[in-house]
């Protein structure tokens, strides 16, 4: 049973196959994702409500990777480790 959905206003589109590419972290309650765009984003687990966002690329379209951002959101000590690229 689909209890909350989240989505970006900018998709990825690709003629592979389509984003998300990663796998959201969960933890302390949150839900911490990488769109293929390179948003960032942590979410409360229960709502769904949008706790932040990071734009982790100045300009997705000219610095992203042909495929997208494909690495899972790592926590440790507080802290969220993505790698952009």
């Amino acid at each position: 049973e689909e209890l909350w959905c989240h989505a970006e206003a900018t998709a990825f589109r690709h003629e592979h196959g389509d984003g998300p590419r990663t796998t959201p972290t969960i933890v302390d309650g949150r839900v911490i994702s990488m769109g293929a765009n390179g948003t960032l984003t942590v979410l409360d687990l229960q709502t769904g409500q949008l706790h932040w966002k990071q734009a982790t690329l100045e300009d997705p379209k000219s610095q992203n990777l042909l495929f997208g951002m494909s690495g899972s959101p790592l926590v440790i000590d507080g802290r969220v480790i993505v790698t952009p690229g």
